[in-house]
């Protein structure tokens, strides 16, 4: 296991793994036409870049798209360059009593992990949403739940679990420090939990968000205000044993995201930092494609943002 982990948090890891709702809202922000044959070339695209292995240690992809790609043979080219394959395995997020969100998935998990297991699949993750506005201890604690059952059934076939407990930072208007309360509270109760059900911290990567005031008034902190936070929301809440840790960038611009990956990477720390960016990956190749008149056009743009993640 110990070894599996260090292999996908080497170098950094693509988040490929938008539903394909998301993905066509992705799509159509660009003009560009909605249907399966594109959201699997985008993501063919992207995972064909010339020397991809250079630059990334991990991918996270969407079961459509798994399928697809091991089609395609691209999945098995992947593996032997060292690639580690990740899956998104939740259903997504369900609301019920007032606006309250559950992450669906659970009831037929242990099927699908197999199957996943069996394409080649080393990690997996999942993902809880919380909001600001509206947090809820028994909701809190309800998704913890949800994510210490689907670690548990991970780690059964030896898949490295990726929890991700997202806290919607950016949304509304508030400061630092209330992002930070509420984060440390939510890490709190995993701790906790994953604490009472025997999960091994150690085998496990936290998929979290920077520790951000809301968008609104992200320009009265410095990079260096955000990166102190998150670092002392850590060194408040996590066990030493919980030090793999995958930054998701949740909104922010690309340069945004990577200015403050490549900081928080060069603090001392015992932590083993890594980034598991979706937008702040896609964006600015995503944004060029509709006219690109080659897609190496597009996958040098994307190599450019991968390579500055990495130095």
């Amino acid at each position: 296991m110990k070894e599996k982990l260090k292999n996908i948090i080497a170098k950094g890891i693509i988040a490929l793994d938008e539903s394909s709702n998301t993905m066509n809202r992705r799509l159509e922000a660009h003009d560009i036409e909605l249907n399966l044959e594109n959201r699997n070339l985008w993501r063919k695209i992207i995972l064909t870049i010339p020397n991809l292995e250079n630059y990334i240690s991990g991918v996270i992809l969407y079961d459509e798209t798994l399928k697809f790609l091991y089609e395609e043979g691209i999945i098995s080219s992947l593996i032997k360059k060292g690639v580690s394959i990740g899956i998104k395995v939740d259903k997504g997020i369900y609301e019920y009593e007032n606006k309250k969100r559950i992450t669906l998935g659970l009831d037929d998990l242990d099927s699908r992990m197999q199957e996943y297991h069996s394409l080649g699949c080393k990690f997996a993750k999942w993902r809880a949403v919380f909001s600001l506005d509206d947090i809820d201890d028994s909701n809190i604690e309800l998704n913890i739940y949800h994510l210490a059952i689907y670690s548990i059934i991970c780690l059964k076939y030896g898949v490295i679990p990726m929890v991700e407990p997202e806290t919607l930072v950016l949304d509304g208007d508030h400061d630092i420090n209330d992002s930070f309360e509420i984060m440390k509270g939510i890490l709190q109760k995993l701790v906790q939990i994953f604490d009472l059900m025997n999960i091994p911290f150690e085998n496990i990567i936290l998929k979290i968000n920077y520790v951000l005031p809301s968008k609104t008034r992200l320009n009265n902190y410095s990079n260096e205000d955000i990166i102190t936070s998150t670092i002392m929301l850590f060194e408040e809440t996590l066990p030493d044993t919980l030090s793999n840790i995958a930054f998701l960038s949740g909104g922010l611009d690309p340069e945004t995201a990577t200015n403050l990956y490549r900081l928080i990477k060069q603090k001392d720390s015992s932590y083993n930092f890594t980034y598991s960016y979706g937008r702040a990956v896609q964006e600015e190749g995503l944004s060029i494609w509709r006219n690109a008149k080659e897609n190496r056009v597009i996958q040098n743009t994307i190599q450019n943002r991968l390579k500055k993640l990495l130095n």
